[in-house]
């Protein structure tokens, strides 16, 4: 996403926390302060930021802009920038990508690749069910497991991966055609492993100070 050979065929989408956290990842691993002790005494985490970070990404945001088509503002869009090659990078949750696959038939020439995790590595998120505080054993925990146990169920996560054109947490590869394994990266999910899961920003306002930066550069 940022190969100057690509100038003017990549885009990244509109939402500022993403393209952050994404440069963060690549200006953490160059500079080398990933892996040294952080300031909270936490993990590396791209959404908690020191300023000489902060500085670097901002910094390759603004050179980025120039290799830049557009930034997307939503998946219909992006279906039809890749398609119609006008871009042949971008970043996504994966949704386009079997939207893709699909409208070409599994086309071979200029195929599509997804990469859930570069070298710098990657951002995720996986969705989860809880209950809240405060239910007790009994009817209403029986009633809250049936729901989730539904939910969880094979038939009911294959559905909802049809539908919002997710991956499912279940493995479902033994019911799972060879072309539903390749669009829901089926055979893929030792990838996912060491992801940076979504969070929100340590400092919003130091982060849409950023943005702004960038967006008047």
């Amino acid at each position: 996403m940022f190969d100057e050979a690509c100038a003017g065929r990549l885009s990244t989408s509109s939402r500022f926390e993403e393209n952050i956290a994404l440069a963060a990842l690549l200006v953490t691993a160059e500079i080398g302060t990933r892996e040294a002790p952080r300031p909270d005494g936490k993990p590396f985490n791209p959404y908690v930021l020191t300023d000489d970070e902060m500085a670097g990404v901002e910094k390759l945001l603004i050179q980025q802009k120039g290799l830049l088509l557009t930034r997307y503002q939503d998946n219909p869009t992006l279906f039809q920038l890749l398609q119609s090659r006008a871009v042949v990078a971008a970043t996504e949750f994966a949704q386009v990508y079997r939207q893709l696959l699909t409208a070409t038939n599994g086309m071979t020439k200029g195929d599509f690749r997804h990469t859930l995790q570069p070298k710098e590595g990657g951002l995720g998120w996986v969705d989860t069910w809880l209950v809240t505080t405060g239910v007790a054993d009994g009817e209403k925990m029986d009633l809250y497991n049936a729901v989730v146990d539904t939910m969880i169920s094979a038939a009911v996560m294959k559905r909802i991966g049809e539908v919002a054109g997710c991956s499912t947490t279940i493995d479902l590869r033994a019911t799972a055609t060879e072309e539903e394994r390749k669009l829901y990266l089926m055979d893929r999910s030792s990838e996912i492993a060491g992801l940076f899961m979504f969070d929100q920003p340590s400092s919003p306002e130091k982060w849409e100070r950023v943005w702004s930066n960038v967006q008047a550069a």
